[in-house]
């Protein structure tokens, strides 16, 4: 009886070592683009640097309370850096929504005059993607429809709210394309 055991597991073992992984994996935040991009495409990984009055670089995300930032040189990589991934869903008239791929939020511009809010919510809310000037042709601002209202990082870089002013200062953002991947969970 002992061996048909021992058999029965050693078949089970070699049948489970030779098959694939089951799952993909863990999805992996694994570089960005060299190039910003002023238009991204649906289906498309992102990520969104934003800057402080004093051109401190910031990558922004959803930290499950409201929209903020990581004050680094870059994203970084890996697992751990899939929060500042984003998607960007587009409206017929050229407008954009941008959802987190780690939370599943929308940024929503929510304040109409300087000091305003910026928030964080379940369904899509869109911006109009400004896009700089000749200097640098790959700065974009996220604008609010209808208001001359831009978010606005701020003197740190890290609380975001809005402000008038346009396409310069903290309001500078650039948008790069993420390269995501998996991490296997079985080696």
């Amino acid at each position: 009886m002992k061996k048909k055991r021992t058999l029965l597991a050693t078949l089970v073992l070699s049948g489970l070592m030779s098959m694939p992984a089951l799952a993909d994996g863990v999805m992996s935040l694994q570089g960005i683009g060299s190039e910003g991009v002023t238009a991204p495409v649906e289906g498309k990984y992102y990520v969104i640097q934003g800057h402080s009055q004093h051109s401190t670089i910031t990558w922004l995300y959803d930290n499950g309370e409201g929209l903020t930032a990581t004050e680094a040189a870059e994203p970084g990589e890996g697992p751990e850096s899939m929060k500042y991934v984003w998607t960007f869903e587009s409206s017929d008239e050229g407008y954009y929504a941008a959802k987190n791929l780690t939370t599943g939020r929308y940024i929503h511009i929510a304040g109409t005059g300087s000091g305003g809010a910026v928030e964080m919510q379940n369904a899509p809310s869109y911006f109009t993607i400004s896009v700089g000037n000749d200097e640098d042709p790959n700065v974009v601002a996220l604008k609010k429809n209808g208001y001359d209202q831009w978010i606005d990082m701020g003197y740190t870089g890290m609380a975001p709210e809005t402000w008038s002013g346009g396409v310069g200062g903290s309001r500078r953002m650039y948008i790069y394309e993420a390269e995501v991947g998996f991490i296997g969970e079985l080696e």
